[in-house]
């Protein structure tokens, strides 16, 4: 028996789902209140599988997002890689906490 929040933790591969099907194991999902084995109905099992496809959607997409901002920052294949931290910072950290009036430190502790 497997005990799991949720679909999406479970799974982060649909090579996982396989795994887990052919080992015919009793799946609680917590949150989503189903019970997955062998003996549940074609439905549950039905809308599990979309389930695992959406969660898979999720992962490919965000690393779409991330391959596109890393694109934005002129990393690709496409872009010469650019140094992130080429550019020296505008204020240090001691002008920034000044302006802000946080030139002090309190010590709550005590």
């Amino acid at each position: 028996m497997i005990l799991v929040e949720k679909t999406d933790r479970l799974y982060r591969n649909l090579k996982d789902w396989v795994t887990l099907d052919e080992l015919e194991i009793e799946i609680h999902l917590v949150k989503e209140s189903v019970v997955l084995s062998r003996d549940s109905r074609s439905s549950e099992k039905f809308m599990h599988g979309i389930k695992v496809l959406m969660a898979k959607n999720y992962i490919d997409n965000l690393s779409e997002e991330a391959h596109r901002c890393l694109i934005g920052l002129g990393h690709s294949d496409e872009a010469e890689t650019v140094d992130l931290f080429a550019q020296p910072a505008d204020l240090t950290f001691g002008d920034a906490a000044h302006a802000h009036g946080l030139d002090q430190v309190v010590d709550r502790a005590g």
